[in-house]
């Protein structure tokens, strides 16, 4: 828990059931904070949710049995559904956008709610950069992960809306923050830039 809404500290606390075990990180921000909870804990698959996004109830079941089916895949991902201004539509998303940079603002990449990772590809990422979200990023730090992830190991796409993403005013899919997140990558070294390899 590191969210800024004390409603999720209440329904999280209220949860009287011993397989699930709360943490809290006040202010530190999603990824600071998913970076310090991953460093504590191991297992075998990880699952991030936004307090403001929400799972349909067989999300977990079906992401499981796709990296069941998938042995060499290191991420399972859903399409999902985007709520703005009170109506939904639904969006397919899309890993292949990370292997060409022009590809990611056209198309709708990987969502981080409905995604499921396995432990190990995470810790590979963390003993490689120190990090598994790039904590010079403010924004946009879950598409490094991906390209970084995607590098190495396949990805599987369940074809089906199995999560809900609240858009709202400020989200990290605008232009701008596409933006300000290519001119972040860009600054630097070639050696540090994972656009690089598409060169």
């Amino acid at each position: 828990d590191g969210s800024f809404y004390s409603e999720s500290r209440r329904f999280l606390r209220s949860i009287d059931d011993p397989r699930f075990w709360t943490l809290e990180f006040p202010r530190r921000g999603q990824f600071e904070t998913v970076n310090s909870l991953l460093c504590l804990t191991q297992t075998e698959y990880v699952a991030l949710l936004s307090d403001d996004d929400w799972w349909e109830p067989t999300f977990l079941e079906k992401a499981v049995k796709a990296l069941d089916d998938n042995p060499m895949a290191v991420v399972a991902y859903a399409d999902f559904w985007r709520w703005q201004d009170g109506a939904k539509t639904s969006r397919s998303a899309s890993a292949h956008c990370f292997a060409d940079r022009d590809l990611i603002a056209d198309r709708c990449p990987v969502n981080t709610s409905a995604a499921l990772m396995t432990w190990t590809s995470l810790l590979a990422i963390e003993r490689e950069f120190g990090h598994i979200y790039d904590p010079r990023l403010k924004i946009a730090a879950d598409w490094l992960l991906w390209i970084r992830l995607i590098r190495n190991a396949p990805f599987v796409h369940v074809h089906e809306p199995l999560s809900n993403y609240l858009q709202w005013e400020g989200s990290v899919t605008s232009k701008e923050h596409y933006t300000r997140f290519f001119e972040e990558i860009q600054c630097r070294s070639e050696a540090d830039n994972p656009f690089s390899i598409w060169h």
